[in-house]
């Protein structure tokens, strides 16, 4: 799903890093200037508009969750829990909350509330859970999705697809956290349910992996703890395979002059 995101933005700049400007170098005569139309400037103000809005996204999110975490810093207390190699920071407070906080350097933060809420082998299995975002560097991919420009200025049209990204997320991490294992499964079913009913984590910073980001999604990651599905057969090296031949075939097809020429004449039509 990261990968479909951040699609657009890739083929966008195979675009013009692979036709616009080798056609506007090959077929542009030398020495000539050309008065830009009305479309190409609204396109470019559109593009420019787009970008713009990522990156202010981006930066919002980062100065959001920097503020968070540092007021978390400062009134937690770092600790070291029984079987874990990793320390953690406990923060005072009775609501059960979990999460891996920062984007370089994650850190495990957690309530009292969790801490007195949860067994000590439901922490276990919550904090292996924690561990699999750390691995995947979820929080930092956050921040990616947050930079990926949307269609149009201040509407982004890819919703569902990092709605189903973070679930997909919350899945892999699940499945690391148990690793097959049906105890695990119960345990850490059991630790989301009593964590539930906190509040959107969202709210408290947009680049936080914790527990339970998303109360909606509590019935389906207990549903697929307890009744797992057996992953489907796909293979990587076909993925792979298919994926450079249709890259190779991309590539072919560019290096051709006619396809250089078409891009120039569209280009030509779009400044004009």
């Amino acid at each position: 799903m990261l990968t479909l995101r951040l699609l657009p933005l890739a083929c966008s700049i195979a675009a013009v890093a692979g036709l616009c400007l080798p056609s506007y170098l090959w077929f542009e005569p030398a020495a000539t200037r050309e008065q830009v139309g009305w479309m190409c400037l609204i396109a470019a103000l559109l593009g420019v508009a787009t970008l713009a809005t990522s990156i202010g996204r981006a930066v919002h999110a980062t100065l959001r969750s920097w503020r968070y975490t540092r007021r978390c810093w400062r009134v937690a207390t770092k600790t070291s829990l029984e079987g874990q190699s990793e320390p953690v920071w406990v923060m005072e407070g009775s609501a059960p909350f979990l999460a891996l906080a920062g984007i370089l350097r994650p850190r495990l933060l957690i309530s009292r509330g969790a801490l007195n809420r949860l067994s000590s082998p439901q922490l276990s299995v919550a904090l292996r859970h924690e561990a699999a975002h750390r691995a995947s560097g979820d929080n930092l991919k956050r921040l990616v999705i947050a930079l990926a420009p949307g269609v149009w200025p201040f509407f982004r049209g890819f919703d569902l697809i990092e709605k189903s990204w973070a679930r997909f997320t919350e899945w892999a991490a699940d499945e690391a956290a148990v690793l097959g294992d049906p105890m695990r499964s119960v345990l850490l079913a059991d630790a989301l349910v009593r964590v539930a009913g906190v509040g959107s984590a969202a709210q408290r910073s947009p680049l936080l992996a914790p527990l339970l980001a998303d109360g909606s999604e509590l019935k389906a990651r207990v549903e697929r703890l307890l009744h797992p599905v057996p992953p489907a057969g796909v293979s990587t090296r076909r993925i792979a395979a298919a994926a450079f031949g249709a890259t190779a075939m991309l590539v072919a097809i560019v290096a051709q002059p006619w396809t250089l020429r078409i891009a120039y004449r569209f280009l030509e039509d779009l400044i004009h």
